[in-house]
């Protein structure tokens, strides 16, 4: 709860007419497609077994894509085990 509302405060900080649900759902994508570190994947990868598209794997290329997505296969058969 404290990292949502201080990624609210911030994002208010400096142009108070921001849309609250644009803000909002921005920070959520970014979050569940961070790799965390206590499992050393992301929560989507996780629910979804494969990385999900977001506004910065748009500037990855494709090459990128399939790496990761073999590593969180990897990473997910290693956390079932």
């Amino acid at each position: 709860v404290k990292t949502v509302k201080n990624a609210l405060k911030k994002a208010f900080l400096n142009v108070p007419s921001k849309n609250l649900n644009l803000v909002l759902n921005r920070f959520l994508m970014d979050h569940r497609t961070t790799t965390q570190c206590t499992t050393g994947v992301s929560p989507a990868s996780l629910m979804f077994g494969r990385e999900i598209r977001n506004r910065f794997s748009m500037v990855l290329p494709e090459q990128n894509l399939i790496t990761k997505s073999e590593s969180v296969r990897e990473n997910v058969n290693k956390a079932q085990e």
